[in-house]
């Protein structure tokens, strides 16, 4: 019988788990599957980009290191992704939408890489 502010005795005959129980998958309680997939999905969807994304990403970021360059050439295009300058333009305006790109960044890409087909005067050309 324990009394008022003495402390329990911690139960220190803890039995190991079998690897059969350790591999068992988790309960998950008041949560129906379709739920719980649900769940990790959205989690996942945080954790790390998507290919579409991460592919968004390197598109940006090969256009604005270009950028006081005139823009990229049409060889690395070529190389790097396997498309022409125009699609290129095309995908990274996509891309510019699909990542929420901040303003900063759309504001130096604009005048190298003009959208809908416009040709934007460079250096090279005046």
């Amino acid at each position: 019988m324990t009394t008022a502010g003495t402390p329990r005795a911690a139960n220190t005959t803890r039995r190991t788990p079998t690897p059969e129980e350790m591999n068992r998958p988790t309960r998950t309680y008041g949560v129906r599957p379709e739920q719980h997939s649900r769940k990790n999905q959205l989690h996942s969807a945080f954790r790390t980009p998507s290919r579409e994304i991460r592919e968004a990403q390197k598109t940006i970021e090969l256009a604005h290191t270009w950028v006081p360059y005139g823009g990229v050439p049409a060889e690395l295009t070529f190389q790097t992704f396997g498309i022409t300058t125009r699609q290129f333009v095309d995908r990274l305006w996509q891309a510019v939408q699909a990542t929420n790109c901040s303003y900063p960044v759309v504001r130096d890409l604009s005048p190298v890489y003009p959208r809908n087909g416009h040709r934007a005067m460079r250096l090279s050309d005046s």
